[in-house]
This record gives C-alpha cells, sequence and structure tokens, in this order.
C-alpha cells in the first residue's frame, strides 16, 4: 500500500484514540518574545563561559580568586582585567 493512502489512515487512527494534540502558530508578538529570551539564555551562557576561562586563566598564572561581593567583585574584576591584560 502506498504512504498516499496509509498517512491518512493513521491519523485518522490517532485522532479516534485520543493521541492528537492542537498545535498553533505563535503571533509575532509571541516570536518576538521568544527571540529576546533565546538571546537572553544565549548571552548568559556566553557570559558564563567566558567568566569560566578567565578564572582558569589567572588561576594557570598563579593567582588565588576569591569569591567576593557584587560591589567588591567589579572592583576585583577590574582590578584583574588591568593586571592581567
Amino acid at each position: 500500500m502506498k504512504t498516499d493512502k496509509r498517512d491518512p489512515r493513521a491519523l485518522c487512527r490517532l485522532f479516534r484514540a485520543g493521541e492528537l494534540t492542537a498545535v498553533r502558530v505563535p503571533h509575532s508578538g509571541e516570536e518576538i518574545v521568544r527571540d529576546v529570551v533565546r538571546a537572553a539564555t544565549a548571552v548568559k551562557a556566553l557570559t558564563g563561559r567566558a567568566i569560566s576561562a578567565r578564572e582558569a586563566d589567572i588561576e594557570r598564572r598563579g593567582v588565588g580568586v576569591a569569591v567576593l561581593g557584587d560591589a567588591q567583585g567589579e572592583l576585583a574584576a577590574a582590578l584583574l582585567e588591568d593586571a592581567v591584560g
């Protein structure tokens, strides 16, 4: 039997069994929000990897890395950036 005849029969079987779910195409506003969320997630992941790479580089050079609060951390990051360059 050809696939063209099998496909609609399989879909009918799935529909009668309640196995099919409704699907809709998101409108443009929803797509924009999804794109922004995806981009923010990607930036966060890249930033985390960049920080880890910088810390690994600093540790390879023999400088200890301390966990500091936000204000201290920003100051320490600026000082390390100047020192390591």
